[in-house]
This record gives structure tokens, C-alpha cells and sequence, in this order.
């Protein structure tokens, strides 16, 4: 979760994409993460009874660092 909130507000702070607004800024983040955040709590509370749960959380990082990048750069282009 550090690794994907840490590219997310790499992404909203990078001079491509930041307006000078940090409470904007801050308001995207939060819109696109909490999302991923409750469904990531969720797993873990679950992968904590269940190794399927963890294996299948481990085996789709990249697909989800790829798609909070694409998530956050539509997000600034709208």
C-alpha cells in the first residue's frame, strides 16, 4: 500500500500534473485511493484465514500499480 499511495502522490505532485493546489491535489488522491484502500483492508482481513486470499493479492500487484497510474493520470485530464 506505501509503494501505491507513494506513486499515486509522486504522480499528483510531478510538474506534469500539479495545478499548485495541494488540497485539490490531496481531494484526487484521496477520491482514487480510498477505493483500493477498503478493498486491500478487506483482503487482508480475509488472507489472514485463507492463503488464497494472499496469493491471489501478491500475484496482481503490478496490474494494480499500472491501473492507480492510469486511474490518477484520467483523473488529471479531466
Amino acid at each position: 500500500m506505501a509503494i501505491e499511495d507513494a506513486a499515486a502522490l509522486g504522480i499528483l505532485f510531478s510538474e506534469d500534473y500539479f495545478t499548485g493546489d495541494v488540497k485539490d491535489s490531496l481531494a484526487v488522491y484521496e477520491k482514487v485511493r480510498l477505493p483500493r484502500a477498503t478493498k486491500v483492508q478487506s483482503s487482508a482481513a480475509k488472507a489472514a484465514y485463507n492463503i488464497n486470499e494472499r496469493i491471489g493479492e501478491f500475484l496482481t500487484c503490478i496490474k494494480i500499480a499500472k491501473h492507480i497510474s492510469n486511474m490518477v493520470i484520467a483523473r488529471l485530464l479531466e
